[in-house]
């Protein structure tokens, strides 16, 4: 993945989630990584379709997950926005159906 990122790259998630924030290039996709790691012991997300924009990219996903404390899995939709700049992607932007069920309690 690393060749379509641009140099600016940055993965943007919801203050609603337990991993919030800014993750920055190649390093912050790996942190972003680690973190869904230790705290789901399951986190598939699978692309269900694709909308073309005059700037984006927008992908309907679904994920499939278990959080690791209590061992509660779910089911959901995400729709993540790609931002492209001079061909790369410059920024994801998930949105999730139900951020609620990515809490480690409900």
């Amino acid at each position: 993945m690393t060749p379509l990122l641009h140099p600016d790259f940055e993965i943007i998630e919801s203050p609603a989630l337990p991993f919030s924030g800014h993750y920055q290039g190649l390093e912050g996709l790996k942190a972003l990584g680690r973190t869904l790691v230790a705290n789901y012991s399951r986190f598939q997300a699978t692309p269900q379709s694709y909308y073309e924009g005059s700037d984006g990219v927008v992908a309907r996903v679904t994920l499939s997950a278990i959080v690791r404390d209590g061992g509660r899995s779910f089911d959901t939709e995400i729709a993540e926005c790609f931002g492209f700049t001079d061909g790369l992607i410059r920024e994801i932007r998930p949105f999730y159906w139900d951020a609620r069920l990515l809490q480690p309690k409900v």
